[in-house]
């Protein structure tokens, strides 16, 4: 059996740059000092008869705003929670849900059921 021999001038046509796929980095072209090719914003002038220019501007805001756009009012907010239970415990919360659903009925979600318990139980705490 013999040894299979690496095509070292190959390699070497790579590393000096005269690889087909991997070409050297361009340097950048100098921008020269012609307008630019971005269009002046738009203004709210009429385009036609009865017609309303668009108000944009070309400045875009990327910053993030505090206020939810749809703000429900007096309802409890939900938070995403991690919690462990026992099997036993989540399966007989998947029965339950599952005969809600046969019956015809709303299936009942696990966490509404999970979140309603929680309500009772704290309740009695108090």
């Amino acid at each position: 059996m013999s040894k299979k021999h690496l095509n070292v001038e190959a390699i070497r046509n790579e590393l000096r740059g005269a690889s087909m796929f991997f070409q050297p980095a361009k340097p950048p072209v100098e921008a020269e000092a012609t307008p630019s090719a971005v269009p002046d914003p738009p203004t709210n002038q009429p385009h036609s008869e009865g017609e309303q220019a668009n108000g944009r501007t070309a400045a875009q805001t990327h910053g993030r705003t505090h206020e939810r756009a749809h703000r429900r009012t007096g309802e409890r907010r939900i938070v995403r929670q991690s919690y462990n239970v026992f099997e036993d415990q989540h399966q007989a919360l998947k029965r339950i849900e599952a005969r809600s659903a046969l019956a015809g009925k709303k299936p009942i979600a696990i966490s509404e059921m999970v979140r309603r318990a929680l309500d009772e139980w704290l309740q009695k705490q108090r």
